[in-house]
């Protein structure tokens, strides 16, 4: 078999990693919100799951579109909306996305976590966490806007915040520490 051969046959899978890896990051999603538990087709419950049509038609000029969670970590079954924000680069979340919907043939009740193997469709169940909330901080993000659209209920995020050489250079460094006198007039 040459390398193109195992590269087709495993290219399904690495177009659904890069799409919920991309998801997860940008979408501030918890793995367990967009993985499924099992990677048993048959007990797949697509009222706790994402599936295709969780995914809403684009919203912007630029593509962005809102990704309904059916079962979240602090909402449970009422779910919650998120926004996948359309990016410049390879890292694209949309771009993604729509390339593996092509690429595995998803249908509208498709699970999303799911991929065209050789023999059989399976789920996925490994991808990175967390590093999207450092991401948006290094960017400059309000941690308030951070919290908001991860979701979070607490502050417990921060506890996520990795290389904070960085984040206290980028916010704190060379602040303007000269005060301005301002003569203020005081009644008696």
């Amino acid at each position: 078999m040459t390398a193109d051969a195992v590269c087709n046959k495993l290219y399904g899978v690495h177009s659904a990693i890069l799409a919920l890896a991309t998801t997860a990051f940008f979408g501030q999603i918890r793995l367990g919100e967009l993985f499924p538990d099992t990677q048993n087709i048959w007990k797949f419950k697509g009222k706790y799951n994402l599936v295709l049509k969780d995914l809403a038609q684009p919203h912007s000029a630029h593509g962005s579109r809102k990704l309904h969670l059916p079962w979240t970590k602090t909402k449970k079954n009422q779910g919650e909306d998120v926004i996948l924000c359309k990016q410049n680069g390879t890292a694209d979340p949309i771009n993604a996305m729509l390339h593996h919907i092509h690429k595995n043939r998803l249908s509208e009740n498709s699970p999303i976590a799911s991929y065209i193997a050789p023999n059989a469709k399976q789920f996925l169940k490994r991808c990175n966490e967390i590093c999207g909330t450092t991401f948006f901080l290094i960017k400059g993000v309000n941690p308030d806007v951070v919290k908001a659209l991860g979701r979070w209920s607490s502050d417990a995020f921060k506890k996520y915040w990795c290389n904070l050489e960085i984040l206290g250079v980028l916010h704190i460094e060379l602040l303007d520490t000269t005060e301005k006198k301002k003569k203020v007039r005081i009644a008696v």
